[in-house]
């Protein structure tokens, strides 16, 4: 550490300041235990705010933005990666040998997406879409196909939330073409449901009992007993809503077994009291 901190102050005294940048840069990650953290913080931002364009002072301000990030201080982490964003060059690699860039990247679509928390919160839905835009832009470049996706679904639950389920359908449906090759069963899980409930609120019912079939089909498969049985209350109150009481009966049953075989005496209960109805 002394080492370090003896190089980088001989660098900036003779005005080296890529050296400085690169000694300043491994005192910050050396520093990497939570009660060392403001020293960490305080080379980093030296690092940072030296002179501009080196890969050390990049890979510093992305390692302040995931810091702000994970303070909550967004609108800090946001001005950090933007900043390393217009400096970084293709094929920098960080310390770690990942990609700067890819790595930048990252961070800002987590910042944008927890940027539209409050408005999202408040029902500011046009603002929330803003944001959400951008960060779907940028989720979009890098290089992470779990990371587009959960974008995407972001942005199309919020659209749904806005009453806009064709914008919504559209971008589940790029969801499930991500997920699907991701083989991400979690993943095409909760896309289909949004999906369900779009279909459902346009009142499209033939393609809402084709989702929900997908949906026990994966869960099945997959051995997701709970996303199972709930798949299957689903298509019940479905059927029920049309007076196809018999199907409804059916998949309420089919619920109740598989509460039953799990052990979820509470949800089987629930499940029960819909079979009321036809006893």
């Amino acid at each position: 550490m002394k080492l370090h901190l003896s190089r980088a102050e001989r660098a900036e005294r003779t005005g080296l300041w890529s050296s400085a940048c690169e000694q300043l840069l491994l005192l910050g990650r050396f520093f990497s235990s939570p009660e060392d953290v403001w020293l960490s913080l305080y080379f980093y931002r030296r690092c940072s705010d030296g002179e501009r364009g080196f890969r050390p002072a990049v890979e510093a301000q992305v390692c302040l933005a995931e810091f702000h990030l994970e303070e909550g201080e967004v609108e800090q982490a946001r001005q950090q990666a933007e900043l390393s964003l217009q400096q970084v060059e293709d094929g920098w690699l960080d310390s770690d040998s990942r990609s700067l860039k890819l790595r930048t990247l990252r961070v800002l679509w987590r910042i944008y997406s927890r940027l539209a928390d409050a408005p999202l919160a408040a029902g500011d839905h046009r603002e929330a879409l803003k944001l959400l835009h951008e960060g779907y832009r940028i989720a979009t470049q890098t290089e992470d196909k779990q990371i587009e996706g959960e974008a995407a679904f972001k942005l199309g639950l919020t659209y749904q939330s806005a009453g806009e389920h064709d914008a919504a359908k559209q971008l589940f449906s790029s969801c499930v073409q991500i997920y699907g090759s991701l083989q991400d069963s979690d993943g095409l899980t909760k896309v289909c449901k949004a999906m369900a409930r779009s279909l459902q609120s346009e009142g499209n019912i033939n393609e809402t009992v084709r989702c929900l079939e997908k949906l026990v089909d994966i869960s099945r498969s997959d051995g997701l007993q709970h996303n199972l049985a709930e798949s299957f209350l689903r298509l019940g109150d479905v059927y029920y809503s049309r007076c196809e009481y018999q199907r409804a009966a059916e998949n309420f049953l089919q619920a109740c077994e598989v509460y039953c075989n799990v052990g979820d005496e509470a949800q089987r209960q629930k499940a029960q009291v819909r079979l009321v109805n036809f006893t």
